[in-house]
């Protein structure tokens, strides 16, 4: 079939990748610098010392969607051309046509969505252990693509 033919020639490129997972932590030791602690400013300092590996993750998942991309074209193309028609007169040709595509894109390879979840904390413990603050940034799959490219351009 060809639906088979072309999603076994895909399937190897188009890959789901975990999501891209950092976590970064600081510990601060008076109030007063966690309250004018800048979390977005570490977070682009972090971001900038892991620069390579990050660039690297984002590169394999915005290669698979665009690789993706490629996959659907011939898909539909291959849906247009594939989709037949019931000869029996019980079946309406609408009906025959919703579960034919149902069924072609049912075999459909599934979108890779790329996805991130890096996040900083700063926190702070009052001397005496009685109060504890934290506060947290956190960037998805796009955040870290503009975190990153603003960190560089700095």
């Amino acid at each position: 079939m060809q639906l088979d033919d072309l999603n076994s020639r895909f399937r190897p490129s188009i890959i789901t990748y975990s999501p891209i997972g950092l976590n970064y932590r600081v510990s601060v030791d008076s109030k007063t610098k966690f309250d004018r602690f800048d979390l977005s400013a570490l977070m682009s300092s972090n971001v900038l010392d892991d620069e390579l590996w990050i660039e690297q993750e984002i590169r394999l998942r915005i290669e698979a969607t665009k690789l993706f991309a490629t996959y659907r074209h011939d898909f539909e193309a291959l849906e247009y051309r594939l989709l037949g028609r019931s000869s029996d007169p019980r079946v309406s040709e609408e009906r025959f046509a919703a579960i034919e595509r149902k069924l072609f894109n049912h075999m459909k390879l599934n979108f890779p969505t790329p996805a991130a979840n890096v996040g900083t904390t700063v926190r702070y413990t009052s001397p005496k252990g009685e109060k504890t603050y934290a506060r947290r940034l956190e960037w998805d799959f796009d955040q870290l693509r503009q975190g990153l490219a603003a960190a560089q351009d700095t």
